[in-house]
Order: structure tokens, then sequence, then C-alpha cells
């Protein structure tokens, strides 16, 4: 009970890049998402948005794993180094 009270509530984001229609968003899961039960959980993960629908995912182990991927797809999604706003 405790934990599904704190994720109705948690500040989850860990990164959240967006110009125009699309979006890059790297949260904390909450879950373990290593479907194979080989290594070490799967918590966080990178989604890109075009125009609200989910395109492309990553899945990571760690929080630096997901910041480093995070950065990592928007240098590729957003590659003509644009200005972007980031959260």
């Amino acid at each position: 009970m405790k934990w599904g009270q704190w994720f109705e509530t948690a500040d989850r984001q860990v990164r959240d890049t967006f110009r125009d229609d699309v979006r890059v968003s790297t949260v904390f899961l909450g879950l373990d998402h290593n479907f194979d039960d080989d290594g070490p959980p799967v918590l966080f993960e990178t989604m890109v948005f075009i125009n609200g629908s989910g395109d492309e995912i990553e899945r990571y182990r760690t929080w630096d794993e997901a910041v480093r991927g995070h950065e990592n797809m928007v240098a590729e999604i957003f590659r003509l180094a644009l200005p972007v706003c980031s959260h």
C-alpha cells in the first residue's frame, strides 16, 4: 500500500526534452521490466513521442544509464541542434 501511495504522487521524471510536436521523456518505471529474469532489474525508460504517440523506447538499469540514454536519444532525434526546451 505504501509503495502504491508513493507511486501515485512521486516525481518519477529523470529528464524531459521537447521541441514542437516531439518529446523525449525518461522516467523511473517503478517496477522491474527485465522480463528475461537475467541480470539486474530494468527500472528506467526513455520514450519518444511524436504528436502525442509513443514511437521509440529504450530501457535502462540505473539512473546514470537513463540520463546518458536520454541525452543520446535527444542527440539522435534532434540532430539539427535547433533550440530545445529541457526540464
